[in-house]
């Protein structure tokens, strides 16, 4: 294993020999495999390196909106355990033999589980959709006190794909609201 101290001399060398090659803002993976150097650009987006705080703000409300996905499964495991209820004759005491036979059929599964699925995806999207308005003026804040365009940055989040749930909600925004800038 390397000592501290020689593992910061060998950072200096190497710095001291790339820095002529580097321009402000440049990032670089360089490693060495099987006896070749390989230099790779860090994936660092545009507006992570011109505005931090902007790009940690998108990234908090992108896991907000991400958190919860659990929820659409809720109603598909509800289908299936009524579909195995109907169809293993358990609920059949309480619904009686005739309507228990009509509904025990593929296509009512079926339907079952598009219903429910259906209802499990809107509430999610119902649910994404009132964190986002929540979380909307303060991000309309942090990109007016960043000196940002709404528009230009929904152009940049196009390329950025860890933002994607933000990038929707953006561009289906349409206009800020009354007393907020663009």
């Amino acid at each position: 294993m390397t000592d501290l101290p020689e593992f910061d001399d060998r950072h200096e060398k190497i710095a001291a020999r790339i820095e002529s090659f580097l321009r402000e803002g440049d990032r670089f993976v360089v490693e060495m495999f099987d006896g070749e150097v390989r230099i790779e650009e860090a994936a660092v987006s545009s507006l992570e390196r011109r505005s931090p705080r902007l790009y940690g703000r998108l990234l908090s409300l992108n896991e907000q909106l991400e958190s919860g996905c659990g929820l659409i499964a809720a109603p598909l495991v509800f289908s299936g355990v009524l579909s195995f209820a109907l169809h293993a004759r358990f609920v059949e005491p309480w619904v009686g033999i005739d309507l228990n036979d009509k509904l025990a059929s593929w296509w009512f599964y079926l339907l079952l589980l598009l219903v429910l699925g259906g209802f499990g995806f809107w509430m999610q999207e119902a649910i994404e959709k009132g964190r986002y308005r929540r979380a909307r003026s303060r991000l309309a804040r942090t990109i007016e006190e960043e000196e940002a365009d709404w528009d230009t940055l929904i152009a940049e989040l196009h390329r950025v794909p860890e933002l994607a749930n933000v990038y929707r909600r953006m561009k289906l925004d349409g206009q800020p609201h009354e007393g907020e800038s663009r």
